[in-house]
């Protein structure tokens, strides 16, 4: 049997390896908490993790109830809340004295310009066409530079707003819960998790692997909830259920690793089938002339 040890949520010792692929992307997604050293784009990555989880939230409880364990349920601790904080409305501010430095540029450009074309400048008109041209490209060039700081500010503006309903969720829950920090007050509304697959390669990877643990958590839970409207017996569909909920539980963990899921399922609804079956032909008439 060839099976990996790692820590998943919670800190437990989870199994990465196994003949069920949702279970295994279930339990072997680790939630990295931020340290200072992960930097910005470790703490927008960090911001959208939870938020996220967050969301996903009533999925793993249904999943938790069904099987007994404990995935997705950590929370950040409040250190982590307020160094968040600290990082993004420190980027924040960055990026808007970038812009302003820019901005700057762009005036000391139009005003050069200005004076040029009013011959307030002395040269021969070689070096007056050289500076009006090096002026223009600078101007230019400063002003594709704010567009991209721009976009970039409303990505972090975003990333902020769900950094603010993760501290409300937490003041909800903690009344004694301080954020040292004042987060920047923002009127961005984010257009959707797509929009924050962009420009954040941590931030992609997290939201690609968390839809993968939604999916799988979805699979899990239709087999364990509900059955195929081919199955109309009820003793059958009992009997599926229960065979799904068990292969699934924690202590099926050790059925998973010997046996996949279909074979499990066939193994034990064969009998069943059969069972039904012949109830089925016991209660029809030796022969219909009699």
């Amino acid at each position: 049997m060839n099976t990996h040890i790692i820590t998943g949520w919670n800190n437990n010792s989870v199994y990465a390896s196994g003949k069920d692929s949702d279970m295994n992307t279930i339990l072997g997604y680790i939630a990295v908490p931020f340290t200072i050293e992960h930097g910005s784009a470790g703490a927008i990555s960090r911001i959208i993790e939870l938020a996220r989880l967050k969301e996903m939230r009533p999925l793993f409880e249904k999943f938790n109830n069904l099987t007994c364990y404990c995935a997705g349920l950590d929370r950040p601790s409040v250190d982590e809340l307020n160094l968040l904080a600290v990082t993004v409305t420190t980027l924040h501010k960055n990026i808007n004295n970038y812009i302003l430095k820019l901005e700057s540029k762009i005036s000391q450009c139009t005003i050069a310009l200005a004076a040029l074309s009013k011959g307030s400048v002395s040269g021969s008109g070689y070096y007056i066409r050289q500076q009006i041209q090096q002026n223009e490209d600078n101007r230019e060039r400063s002003q594709n530079q704010i567009a991209v700081a721009e976009k970039d500010r409303l990505y972090v503006e975003s990333v902020i707003s769900l950094l603010r309903s993760l501290v409300r969720s937490e003041k909800e829950s903690n009344p004694e819960f301080i954020l040292n920090t004042e987060l920047p007050k923002t009127d961005t509304d984010n257009s959707g998790w797509y929009f924050f697959r962009r420009g954040n390669e941590a931030g992609e990877m997290v939201l690609a692997s968390l839809e993968r643990v939604q999916k799988a958590l979805d699979n899990i839970i239709v087999n364990c909830t509900c059955v195929g409207s081919n199955i109309r017996h009820k003793e059958e569909k009992n009997a599926l259920i229960n065979a799904y909920t068990y292969y699934y539980s924690s202590g099926g963990e050790t059925l998973r690793f010997a046996i996949a899921l279909s074979d499990y399922i066939g193994a034990v609804m064969e009998p069943v089938r059969n069972t039904i079956k012949k109830e089925y032909k016991m209660t029809h008439s030796f022969s219909t002339n009699y």
